[in-house]
């Protein structure tokens, strides 16, 4: 979040990385080729509004975060991170877990960012 000068509010802006690896994301005539693919993207949340929507609903679930206990667990979901900067670009805090309630939250708005994340970092 960029912090908002007098009499304005704050902007959110987000970035996401990352990687998907696919054992069998092409094949051939010989059978799967292996795959990876990477992504590394921004939303401005100035040019879109179903960002500042979708952080309303952060607070509660990283609250709920903090009370869960983290037990070993074994699954196939992809890992969510969330990772909160100081307006100095200082990483403040580090979420992250495989189902839980941040998990919820971001699987919950990925459909409505959708079409707001772009591969420029200026917009």
């Amino acid at each position: 979040m960029n912090p908002g000068t007098a009499g304005k509010e704050d902007m959110w802006s987000a970035e996401r990385q990352g990687s998907e690896s696919d054992w069998c994301g092409n094949r051939t005539a010989n059978g799967c080729i292996a795959t990876q693919t990477t992504a590394h993207d921004w939303i401005d949340g100035r040019r879109c509004p179903a960002l500042q929507v979708a952080m309303a609903d952060l607070p509660g679930a990283r609250a709920e975060y903090r009370r869960w206990a983290h037990d070993v667990m074994v699954t196939d979901a992809p890992e969510i991170k969330l990772t909160v900067f100081s307006p100095a670009g200082k990483v403040i805090e580090v979420q992250a877990e495989y189902v839980g309630p941040i998990a919820t939250w971001w699987r919950a708005n990925a459909p409505l960012l959708a079409a707001c994340w772009t591969v420029d970092p200026s917009h």
